[in-house]
């Protein structure tokens, strides 16, 4: 990815581009889940999306299919090491704690069979929580949960009917309510652990796919819902798995997602943690990059939760425009076929974060009128918005742009 750096000369500002590598801001700990969004490259696809793009992960070292969580508290080592090497990660992202539901768990169990064995998976996601968190101050743990299964239309593929066989057949609604329990153990043992946080993904899928076969649309049944009172809890209808449009190796595989699943595993994540945890603006408009942008064009983004106020700077030179409570800014006309450079620094009281430059490429005109620059928060402006309700309210268009394209 090419990324573009901008310096202010001393006397005149002048825009120059540079190559900018990007920043490790994630580390990926954990299963198959967390290979692929590694493989998939979920994380940067989203990041670069949105806006933000400097922020990377990395999980070439402990993304690890096919691990529990057991095998972690033997192998902490890795995720110190990657620690120890990489002073820029301050969130530790993972899926645990499905190898060891899949190779302990059966239909047949009772209820208090099951919680000796949720008690144990628990137990040893705990060491690993606080291993990680011990190793940093400040550092977050971000235990992102799973979706439903399908061993529904996948049980034509004979390494699924096997699969399904050795777990003792269970409806979906039976595994699915199996996962749910679990998830709420772990859930709360991140509500009780400083600086360690849950992600419910139950029912996502169903949620920004729907279900095609069952002709239930895209949204119909609930998202999952968050921290802290996680309402609905679960998303979506246990009595039904994850739709086959979700599922990898082209709807053959009754536990993984394809890309695009998996994409939508981090949105609900970075909607709800690693995009607020950075204190920064996104979703800029126009978008990162563009070309042939109008030159009456609008500026607009998404506002950091929290955040008060927000310091615009923008122009050839990204000069500084003052400080507004709006989302938005009008820069006036703007030059035909010109490069401009812009960037919100979001305000929280007397702290300021400062955002990430943003360029756009106008349209050439066939006689442009001279540029006039506005004023931040000018007329017509929108009110600043909360980033959640505004990405709620993108997430519909989201969802149906990504999964129709």
């Amino acid at each position: 990815m090419r990324r573009v750096g901008f310096v202010l000369a001393l006397i005149i500002c002048v825009g120059l581009t540079a190559a900018q590598a990007d920043t490790y801001r994630y580390l990926l700990v954990g299963d198959s889940w967390t290979q692929a969004e590694h493989s998939y490259g979920s994380i940067n696809s989203l990041m670069d999306d949105w806006g933000l793009y400097e922020w990377a992960s990395k999980g070439d070292v402990t993304a690890i299919g096919g691990t529990t969580a057991d095998w972690w508290t033997y192998n902490l080592y890795l995720i110190g090491n990657e620690l120890a090497a990489n002073s820029t990660i301050d969130v530790v992202y993972m899926h645990l704690g499905g190898n060891d539901f899949l190779g302990g768990w059966h239909a047949s169990m009772t209820p208090a069979q099951e919680e000796v064995l949720w008690a144990a998976i628990v137990a040893d996601l705990e060491v690993v929580i606080d291993y990680c968190i011990a190793q940093r101050t400040g550092l977050r743990v971000l235990l992102s949960g799973y979706d439903y299964l399908n061993f529904v239309e996948t049980l034509s593929d004979e390494g699924a009917m096997a699969l399904w066989l050795l777990l003792g057949s269970p409806s979906a609604n039976r595994i699915n309510w199996a996962l749910i329990n679990l998830g709420a153990e772990k859930r709360d043992l991140c509500l009780d652990t400083t600086n360690a946080h849950y992600e419910q993904n139950w029912g996502l899928m169903q949620y920004v796919f729907g279900y095609p076969s069952l002709s239930i649309p895209p949204g119909y049944w609930p998202a999952p819902g968050t921290e802290p009172n996680y309402n609905p809890w679960p998303g979506g209808n246990p009595d039904y798995p994850s739709p086959p449009e979700a599922m990898g190796n082209g709807g053959k595989d009754p536990i993984h997602l394809n890309a695009t699943g998996y994409y939508y595993i981090i949105w609900n994540s970075a909607a709800h943690f690693l995009v607020p945890w950075l204190g920064q603006a996104c979703f800029p408009s126009p978008a990162h990059g563009a070309t042939g942008v109008d030159v009456n064009a609008d500026l607009s983004w998404g506002a950091c939760p929290g955040a008060t106020a927000h310091d615009v700077y923008f122009g050839t030179g990204g000069e500084y425009r003052g400080r507004t409570t709006y989302t938005t800014y009008d820069p006036g006309t703007m030059a035909g076929d010109t490069t401009y450079y812009w960037r919100i620094d979001e305000v929280f009281g007397t702290e300021v974060v400062t955002g990430l430059w943003w360029n756009f490429k106008t349209a050439k005109v066939d006689c442009g009128a001279e540029a006039s620059y506005g004023t931040a928060g000018g007329s017509g402006a929108k009110a600043l918005l909360p980033l959640i309700p505004v990405l709620l309210a993108l997430g519909v268009w989201f969802v149906r742009k990504r999964v129709t394209a």
